[in-house]
């Protein structure tokens, strides 16, 4: 039996607004305002446009990135050649930006954290709080650099955001599943996501011993930045998104 396009679109997007006479609500009853609508739409549209122009640089980045994770000579390749150290940013930037606009919505509609703001400010805020952790994170290995003379602790950060690829990846696919499915429900997104995002951060500790150990320092220096410089802000990211 044939689907209609609005049934299609509802069920992807169930908090949106149809063509075929205002308002549709979604599984958790809400409905999305004007305003968010539109900046939505808005939203789409500079996603697909970005899509289509960067598809090339979005397509190497990913491929690099999952490369990488299997191959620790293929992670460092990534920080020596300039094209896939920019293919590596863009498709971060285009993850970063999908990952905020399915987060805003979802919460919207099922309140996953929060108290419901509207989407376009969710959005606003997401992207924010990823500026700010990658902002942070950038000072910090530039502080680094600058008291130990080397420039070792910048190249470490670079690795940092292929493994961040492939969490946001992760994390996107499950967001994308679960607007399709939404019976799937919040707690088994939640567990996933948690379960991705430790499995990459896992990853990415191995590999960065491995950096350090390379590179002359000791496991209780790594153990050390880890603690104060990777572990305790996602503790600080995560505990201002659920609060």
């Amino acid at each position: 039996m044939p689907v209609s396009l609005s049934e299609v679109v509802e069920r992807i997007w169930p908090e949106s607004y149809i063509a075929l006479g205002g308002a549709a609500s979604g599984v958790g009853g809400s409905v999305l305002s004007f305003a968010d609508t539109v900046a939505n739409m808005v939203v789409v549209v500079a996603i697909i446009a970005f899509f289509l122009l960067a598809f090339v640089r979005i397509a190497g980045g990913l491929q690099c990135a999952l490369m990488g994770l299997f191959n620790y000579k293929n992670l460092l390749k990534i920080e020596v050649e300039a094209n896939l150290y920019n293919n590596r940013n863009t498709s971060l930037l285009f993850l970063t930006v999908v990952f905020a606009f399915l987060f805003a919505n979802i919460n919207f509609e099922y309140n996953l954290v929060g108290d419901n703001l509207p989407v376009r400010m969710t959005f606003i805020y997401t992207l924010l709080l990823f500026a700010s952790y990658f902002l942070f994170r950038y000072v910090v290995c530039f502080l680094l650099n600058w008291v130990n003379g080397r420039t070792f602790f910048k190249y470490l950060a670079r690795v940092y955001y292929t493994h961040a690829i492939l969490g946001m990846l992760l994390i996107t696919v499950g967001f994308v599943l679960y607007m399709i499915f939404p019976e799937i429900g919040a707690d088994i997104l939640k567990y996933y996501s948690v379960t991705a995002l430790a499995a990459v951060l896992l990853i990415y500790f191995v590999r960065g011993n491995q950096i350090i150990i390379s590179n002359g320092f000791s496991q209780f220096f790594w153990i050390l930045y880890l603690c104060t410089l990777e572990i305790l802000p996602l503790v600080v990211l995560g505990h201002v998104i659920l609060s």
